[in-house]
């Protein structure tokens, strides 16, 4: 088993990378060519909240990171608000209207209660306890029905397109503050673990360590098979990065710029203990969103900062980048109050503004 301490999801991309370039080992999988680690890799965040990427040949999308971390809070599984995000998410869908393997329904509502009120309540109770495990994955609904078509097992090795990777979470305090680790059976390093996991995992840690004022810890992702498929170009543009960093990075872990560690801060999603609050804006987002996804959403129907300042603003800022207007998208990201989720949204537009200009 490999272990990668790291601050933030910066870090954990360029060191997850130079390791497996040093250590990984070539193989076949059903989606073609990957390097494999030769076992287990643990990354540990120690800071979770700084979970936005900036890498420039990742190019992560953090429009669609930050909206699917909230459709995951909202306990949907629906693909058409994460498809406006992100136009191949249908793909996934065994029936082009849901998505199986969708965490947050599996959280809220997918085994017919809403997990997460219970895993607050207890750790507000008793914040030492060791018994609040998160499920996510679905082994049957009854033991004697194994072959339930609803049964996750069925669905993997009958060829299902989604099937959860990440397995199940557990909460704990160490020292006082609330730490999360999330099991995953199967992680794709560039768009799972250091991709859609580092986001919208952290945000769930939030969500629970602010709703039970508890400070928050570490999140720790165990990764069973770890991996990175090698066929795309902006994977072997990663591949080739300097090979020297992985073992820089062990003496010398202030050697690359991390703009955490310079120029920008994160926001936090709500206040502590501020939790209907933020339900409620959430609910209200999702139902405004879904009466008419192409118009303004006002930021004044809102009590959280977090919705009225960034997630409204960057919402707005997609809008106009739906419509072909980059250059009103760039404005309305200038807007975005927390300077993590700004900068990052800015440069994703101002990489496709140089593109469309032939730069």
């Amino acid at each position: 088993m490999h272990i990668i301490n790291v601050r933030n999801v910066n870090d954990a991309l360029r060191v997850g990378v130079a390791y497996m370039k040093n250590e990984g080992t070539l193989d076949k999988s059903r989606n073609g060519d990957v390097l494999v680690a030769p076992g287990p890799v643990v990354t540990i965040y120690k800071q979770p909240c700084q979970r936005v990427l900036f890498n420039p040949v990742r190019d992560a999308n953090p429009y669609f990171h930050l909206m699917e971390s909230l459709w995951m809070l909202a306990g949907r599984n629906d693909v058409e608000f994460v498809k406006y995000y992100a136009s191949r998410m249908d793909e996934f869908s065994d029936d082009g209207k849901t998505l199986n393997g969708a965490y947050g329904f599996r959280w809220r509502q997918a085994f017919d209660f809403d997990q997460l009120p219970i895993i607050i309540d207890e750790l507000k109770t008793n914040p030492k306890s060791r018994r609040c495990v998160l499920q996510m994955w679905d082994a049957a609904p009854a033991y004697d029905d194994i072959h339930s078509e609803s049964s996750d097992l069925i669905q993997a090795i009958s060829g299902g397109k989604d099937v959860p990777c990440n397995t199940h979470a557990y909460f704990d305090t160490v020292g006082g503050k609330l730490n999360m680790t999330v099991c995953c059976r199967s992680n794709d390093v560039i768009w799972g673990a250091y991709g859609a996991n580092a986001v919208h995992f952290s945000f769930l840690l939030e969500y629970v360590a602010r709703s039970t004022s508890l400070p928050i810890g570490e999140y720790r992702q165990f990764s069973n098979n770890y991996h990175i498929y090698v066929d795309r170009p902006d994977v072997v543009k990663l591949l080739q990065a300097d090979e020297a960093y992985y073992k820089a990075f062990q003496t010398q872990p202030d050697i690359y710029r991390d703009e955490y560690e310079h120029s920008v801060t994160s926001y936090p999603i709500m206040e502590n203990g501020e939790q209907g609050r933020f339900d409620a804006d959430l609910a209200m987002f999702f139902r405004l969103w879904r009466a008419s996804p192409n118009n303004h959403i006002q930021a004044p129907h809102f009590q959280e900062p977090f919705f009225k300042q960034i997630v409204i603003p960057l919402h707005e800022a997609y809008q106009r980048y739906k419509r072909g207007d980059l250059y009103g998208a760039e404005r309305a990201a200038a807007l975005i109050e927390a300077t993590d989720w700004k900068l990052a949204c800015t440069q994703w537009l101002e990489r496709r503004i140089a593109k469309r200009e032939g730069k």
